[in-house]
């Protein structure tokens, strides 16, 4: 385990290093702890560089990483997210606000829109999103 201050040298923060990275990876088994601790390790408490880097290590959507991020300070989010009373959906939606959901679209990853069709539903992406345009 590795300690360093944080940017004001007021707390000490615990650096996980090596193969503790592993056993963290391997114990975070839900989308939202994943998503949590890919929002960590974008946040420098595990030092690994960028977001979309961690969310590829922990194996959980950018996107989800992102909704966490915003909330990656805040304990009692934190834990509403864990409990399941706050969702990562949520989270995104207010993060995300009234931006355009065709540009988030069309900077998603495949795997990213398989997880939003699963996540909205293949007979409503295709009777709201495909149908209108066949006509």
């Amino acid at each position: 385990m590795t300690y360093r201050f944080d940017d004001d040298n007021s707390t000490l923060l615990n650096l996980i290093t090596g193969h503790k990275l592993a056993r963290r990876i391997k114990h975070a088994t839900t989308v939202p702890e994943k998503a949590l601790l890919a929002a960590d390790l974008s946040h420098g408490l595990i030092e690994y560089p960028t977001l979309m880097q961690t969310a590829a290590i922990v194996g959980v959507c950018r996107q989800y990483v992102y909704a966490a991020s915003a909330i990656a300070d805040d304990n009692e989010k934190r834990r509403a997210l864990l409990a399941g009373t706050l969702s990562l959906q949520d989270l995104l939606r207010k993060k995300i606000g009234n931006g355009n959901l065709a540009s988030h679209l069309a900077q998603a990853t495949d795997e990213e829109l398989v997880e939003a069709a699963r996540t909205v539903g293949v007979k409503a992406v295709w009777e709201r999103m495909v149908e209108p345009l066949l006509k």
